[in-house]
C-alpha cells in the first residue's frame, strides 16, 4: 500500500475540510502548512493575502511537519487567493518540491479560477499532477462534493 500524505493550507478552514476527507477516504497522513505568523481572519487578512498570493510571495511556514521524502504520494492543497496560489502554499513547494516522488493537487475556492491556480501550483512544483481536484465553497458538504473527493480518491488508487 502506498504512503500517503495530505499536506494543506487552510486560513478559513474549507480546504482543511476537503484535506481531511481525502485523507480519511484514502487512509493518509496529514499535516497542515502552519505559518511561523498565523493570520487572523480579518478584512486586512484578506486584503494582504490577496496582494501577496498576486505579487508571488512567499512567507516563513514552520519546518516541523512531516518529511515528504517518506510518502510514495503528496497530496497537495490550498484555497484560491485572487487566482494564485497562497503564500504559505507557494512556501511549501518552494521547499519541498525536490522531495515529491509522485503529486496530486487540490484547490478549494469561493469564486473563480481555482483550475488556474491548480495549473500554477503544478508549474511551481514542476511535477505532473496525477490527479487534480477543485472544490467550490458551495460544494462543502453536499452529495456533489463528497462525489468529487471520492472520484479524486479513486483517481489516485487507479494511477
Amino acid at each position: 500500500m502506498a504512503r500517503i500524505l495530505v499536506v494543506h493550507y487552510s486560513l478559513t478552514g474549507h480546504t482543511r475540510q476537503v484535506a481531511e476527507a481525502i485523507a480519511a477516504e484514502c487512509g493518509a497522513d496529514i499535516d497542515p502548512i502552519v505559518t511561523v505568523k498565523p493570520g487572523r481572519m480579518t478584512f486586512w487578512t484578506y486584503f494582504w493575502g490577496g496582494w501577496a498570493a498576486l505579487s508571488k510571495r512567499s512567507v516563513a511556514i514552520r519546518p516541523e511537519g512531516k518529511v515528504p521524502t517518506n510518502y510514495d504520494l503528496v497530496v497537495l492543497g490550498g484555497p484560491n487567493w485572487a487566482g494564485h496560489i497562497p503564500p504559505p502554499v507557494r512556501s511549501y513547494i518552494l521547499e519541498n518540491a525536490r522531495s515529491f516522488k509522485r503529486l496530486a493537487l487540490f484547490c478549494t475556492q469561493g469564486g473563480a479560477n481555482g483550475e488556474r491556480v491548480l495549473a500554477q501550483m503544478a508549474e511551481l512544483s514542476g511535477h505532473t499532477p496525477m490527479a487534480r481536484l477543485l472544490v467550490s465553497e458551495p460544494e462543502l458538504d453536499t452529495d456533489l462534493g463528497r462525489a468529487k473527493v471520492a472520484r479524486f480518491v479513486a483517481d489516485l488508487a487507479n494511477a
